[in-house]
C-alpha cells in the first residue's frame, strides 16, 4: 500500500509540474499541408524522434501559426518545425546535397546555410510555469 501511495504521490507531482508551451510559427504564406512541431528533451533524439506532446497542425490559414505543447514537464528542450507542405510527414529534399524543399525553423532560429545546427544551438528551457517561443521558418 505504502508504494501505491508514493507512486501515486510522484504522478500527481509529476502533473503538477506540467508546463504548457505556446510555439508560434511565422513565414506560412499559404493555405497548404500542415505543420509539424517536434519537441526534443535528448541530444541523440534531435530531429528524429519528438516527444509525444509534439503538436501536428493542419494550416487552415496564411499567416502566424499558434500551437501549444501541452503537459510538458519543466526542462530543457530544442524544437524542429517542419511546415510539411504534402502532408507526408517528413521534411522533403532533394539535389546531391539534399537541400530542403520545404519551409522549416529551429528554436533559437539559428542560421542554416551550412547545413543543420547542432542541438546545443536550439535548445531553450521550459520553465514550471510554461512559456511562449516563435520560430521563423526558413526556406
Amino acid at each position: 500500500m505504502k508504494g501505491f501511495l508514493l507512486t501515486l504521490g510522484l504522478l500527481a507531482t509529476n502533473a503538477l509540474l506540467a508546463a504548457d508551451v505556446e510555439v508560434t510559427v511565422l513565414g506560412i504564406d499559404e493555405v497548404k499541408g500542415q505543420v509539424l512541431i517536434g519537441f526534443f528533451d535528448k541530444e541523440e533524439d534531435f530531429q528524429e524522434n519528438p516527444i509525444p506532446q509534439s503538436p501536428l497542425v493542419k494550416v487552415m490559414e496564411a499567416g502566424p501559426l499558434v500551437a501549444v505543447a501541452k503537459d510538458l514537464p519543466p526542462g530543457i528542450y530544442s524544437l524542429a518545425v517542419i511546415w510539411d507542405q504534402n502532408m507526408n510527414n517528413v521534411l522533403d529534399k532533394k539535389g546531391f546535397f539534399a537541400k530542403p524543399v520545404e519551409p522549416y525553423g529551429f528554436s533559437n532560429n539559428p542560421g542554416t546555410a551550412l547545413g543543420p545546427p547542432k542541438y546545443e544551438e536550439t535548445t531553450f528551457l521550459v520553465p514550471e510555469e510554461g512559456g511562449k517561443i516563435t520560430i521563423q521558418l526558413v526556406d
